[in-house]
C-alpha cells in the first residue's frame, strides 16, 4: 500500500502534462497548465513538510484543497480551444518544469514510505488523485 501512494503521484504528474486545454472565463491553455504546475509544486511543499503523524494530519486538509483545485482545473480545461502549436509550446514548457516537481514529490514520498503510521494518515487523502485530472 505504501508504494501505491508514490505510484499514484507518478500517474498524476504524467496526467498533469496531458491537461493542456482549458475553458471558460479567461482561461487559456497556458494559464491552466501554469495553475496545474503551481498545484504540483504546492503538493511537493505539503509533502516535504510532513515529518510525523501530527504534521500528516495537518497536511490532509491542504492535500484535499490542492486536489479540489486540480479537479477544478480539469473541469475548466474541457472547453478551451487550443491548437497544435499551443499544445507543443505548453508540452515543452511543462517538460522543463515538470521533472523538478516530480523529483520533489517522489523524494518526499520516498521519505514517508518508511513511516507506515504517516502513510496510513495520508493514504485516504492521496487515493484516486490521478482521477482528479
Amino acid at each position: 500500500a505504501n508504494a501505491h501512494g508514490a505510484v499514484a503521484l507518478g500517474g498524476i504528474i504524467l496526467l498533469a502534462a496531458v491537461v493542456l486545454v482549458g475553458c471558460g472565463g479567461g482561461d487559456t491553455p497556458q494559464s491552466l497548465s501554469k495553475e496545474m504546475m503551481g498545484n504540483l509544486n504546492i503538493m511537493a511543499d505539503i509533502l516535504e513538510g510532513i515529518r510525523d503523524e501530527a504534521s500528516a494530519k495537518a497536511a490532509v486538509p491542504k492535500i484535499d484543497a490542492v486536489r479540489a483545485s486540480m479537479r477544478d482545473i480539469a473541469k475548466r480545461s474541457k472547453g478551451v480551444k487550443t491548437d497544435a502549436a499551443t499544445d507543443e509550446a505548453i508540452s515543452e514548457s511543462m517538460a522543463k518544469e515538470m521533472p523538478a516537481a516530480q523529483r520533489r514529490i517522489a523524494a518526499a514520498m520516498g521519505q514517508l514510505v518508511g513511516k507506515p503510521e504517516v502513510m496510513a494518515i495520508l493514504q485516504p487523502a492521496m487515493t484516486g488523485m490521478e482521477n482528479d485530472l
